[in-house]
């Protein structure tokens, strides 16, 4: 991959660092732009971080799956607590 994102947007992010929020990290399980091992790795990085998977969803599943409602709330939920 290199210095750059596969799709040559940039350079690749640095580690999230000292995060002192809580952060919900959304994957569909159907989700052909990110692995969900990416998702794992950043939620090893991220001290209180919440994988919330979507099954069947896919990369915006968080906006255009059936259950999108319910995530809102869920992820709404763990960063105003």
């Amino acid at each position: 991959m290199g210095s750059r994102y596969r799709h040559g947007i940039g350079p690749r992010p640095k580690r999230p660092g000292k995060l002192r929020v809580p952060v919900p990290l959304v994957h569909g399980t159907a989700d052909t732009d990110v692995r969900p091992d990416q998702t794992e790795n950043a939620a090893g990085h991220i001290p209180d971080a919440e994988v919330i998977r979507v099954r069947n969803g896919t990369h915006l599943c968080m906006w255009t799956d059936p259950p999108s409602a319910d995530i809102k709330e869920r992820a709404a939920a763990l960063t105003s607590a």
